[in-house]
């Protein structure tokens, strides 16, 4: 039975790439299952790494990569992470059926709120879905509700996975980051070319101003809570999954 408004809250620091994605998916489970009626996690990386989406090519990687790699479960093209911050937020879902669209909206403004604040101009576009070509990085799609800095290139990146019990958002913030770094990685006629320059923001309080937001707009209640009892759960994930090359490595024509 599902306990109305009980809710998760996780915040990371210098976390990887392998383990982000496992844990989004662990409270993904969470939410599906009832323990709870929303998940937020916001995280910031200690490493670099790539996320690939649930389908884009793996060729699109020079293999071996010598970088984290891991592929979401979420959709979306190659992102490069470093200095950017991330989130997942799941919610259980509801006969809406434009709730995925409501929630990628929902999100940008979130973040489009805390940008303002620290006067920082940013809008938010709907822009022809270029999403077909999963050859493009990250910085390069561009779907149907965007956040982009005053000169349109992107200011974040957001993927979705629906189980049809609940969605979870995975998202990409980016500050004093350079996606282009990617290049290094990718095989020929995938790299970025539509850059963004950097933000002299301080990661952290970025970092916990966004945090503010999403507890408020998404009423979580339940602080801070520890996955240590749940590591065990994480780490067979990352084994038989997010650090495995069956799952990194599949290759999507």
């Amino acid at each position: 039975m599902l306990t109305e408004n009980k809710t998760l809250y996780v915040y990371q620091s210098d976390i990887d790439v392998y383990n982000a994605m496992a844990i989004d998916e662990y409270l993904l489970q969470c939410v599906s299952s009832g323990e709870y009626s929303t998940a937020v996690h916001i995280y910031s990386w200690g490493r670099p790494g790539i996320t690939l989406g649930r389908f884009t090519p793996s060729d699109v990687l020079k293999n071996p990569c010598s970088i984290d790699v891991t592929r979401r479960i979420t959709g979306g093209n190659a992102l490069y992470h470093k200095d950017d911050i991330a989130y997942g937020i799941v919610m259980k879902l509801s006969d809406n059926k434009n709730v995925g669209l409501e929630l990628c909206r929902k999100v940008s403004q979130i973040i489009q709120n805390v940008f303002s604040a620290l006067k920082v101009d940013t809008q938010i576009i709907s822009r022809e879905r270029n999403l077909n070509n999963r050859r493009l990085a990250c910085n390069e799609t561009f779907s149907r509700c965007e956040l982009v800095y005053s000169d349109e290139k992107k200011a974040a990146a957001a993927a979705q996975k629906n189980n049809r019990t609940a969605i979870l958002q995975q998202g990409s913030v980016y500050l004093n980051h350079k996606p282009e770094n990617i290049n290094e990685y990718l095989t020929d006629g995938c790299g970025i070319v539509n850059t963004q320059n950097n933000l002299n923001l301080d990661k952290n309080d970025f970092m916990q101003k966004l945090s503010a937001e999403f507890l408020s707009e998404f009423g979580v209640r339940q602080i801070n809570c520890s996955l240590c009892e749940k590591q065990e759960v994480i780490k067979n994930l990352i084994n038989k999954k997010y650090g495995a090359e069956e799952w990194v490595w599949q290759n999507f024509k």
